[in-house]
C-alpha cells in the first residue's frame, strides 16, 4: 500500500516561504473617506482589515533572498543591497470551507455539484485545503478546511510582516509540501494569466 504523501508539514523559523498559511494578520489601509490635502500636506487616517488566515504567494527564491540580505544589512549597511529586497509580500485571502459555501451564491458554491468541484480543485477561481492536523501546525493547534479564492489578494511590506511575526501580531502555521504547493502555485498563476475571448468557439 502507498502511503499517502504529506500535504503540510510545521512551520519553520528564517525565510517565509511560498505556500505558507498565516494567522492573525492585519493589512493597514487608508480610510479614504478621511484622504485630503490639509494646509498643503496629505493627511489621513488608517484602517486595519484583519486577515484570519492568507497564505504567501511570493516566490520562494525571492523570500530566501530577501531574508540573506536584510540578516546583511543588520550587520553593515549597503545601499546596492537595499535596492535588491523584496518591498512586498504577495498574499492570498484565505478563508474557513464553511464560510466561503454560506457566502457565495447557491449556484457558484452552495450547491452539492458546485463545493464539490472546489474540494477536487476544479474550479479555476478557487483552491481547496483539506483540515491541517495539530502535529502538522507550529502551533499544535490544527487549522479547519480551507478555501482560497485566487480573486482576493494583498501586499504588506516585507519589513512590517516580519516585524508582525516577531511580536506575535501574527503566527506562522504550516507551509505547502511539494507536490501540494506547486499545484496551488501554478493555479494561482494560471488563473491570473487567463485569457478573456471576445465570444467561446462554435460548434455545429
Amino acid at each position: 500500500m502507498v502511503s499517502k504523501a504529506p500535504i503540510y508539514r510545521a512551520s519553520a523559523s528564517r525565510a517565509l516561504r511560498q505556500g505558507e498559511i498565516i494567522t492573525g494578520l492585519e493589512q493597514t489601509v487608508i480610510n479614504l473617506n478621511t484622504l485630503q490635502r490639509k494646509q498643503g500636506k496629505i493627511d489621513y487616517e488608517v484602517y486595519d482589515i484583519p486577515h484570519p488566515y492568507a497564505i504567501v504567494v511570493s516566490q520562494d527564491c525571492d523570500l530566501e533572498q530577501d531574508f540573506n540580505l536584510r540578516a546583511k544589512l543588520r550587520v553593515k549597511s549597503d545601499a546596492t543591497l537595499k535596492l535588491r529586497l523584496l518591498e512586498s509580500i504577495l498574499f492570498c485571502v484565505v478563508e474557513a470551507a464553511d464560510k466561503t459555501a454560506s457566502e457565495h451564491p447557491l449556484d457558484e458554491v452552495r450547491s452539492s455539484r458546485g463545493f464539490e468541484r472546489i474540494v477536487k480543485n476544479k474550479d479555476e477561481r478557487f483552491h481547496y485545503f483539506e483540515a491541517i492536523l495539530s502535529q502538522n501546525d507550529s502551533v499544535r493547534e490544527g487549522l479547519p478546511e480551507l478555501v482560497v479564492e485566487f480573486k482576493r489578494f494583498f501586499t504588506i511590506p516585507t519589513a512590517e510582516v516580519y516585524k508582525k511575526l516577531r511580536l506575535g501580531l501574527a503566527k506562522r502555521r504550516c507551509q505547502l509540501c511539494s507536490p501540494y504547493l506547486e499545484h496551488f502555485s501554478v493555479r494561482f498563476h494560471y488563473y491570473h494569466s487567463r485569457v478573456a475571448l471576445p465570444h467561446d468557439h462554435t460548434s455545429e
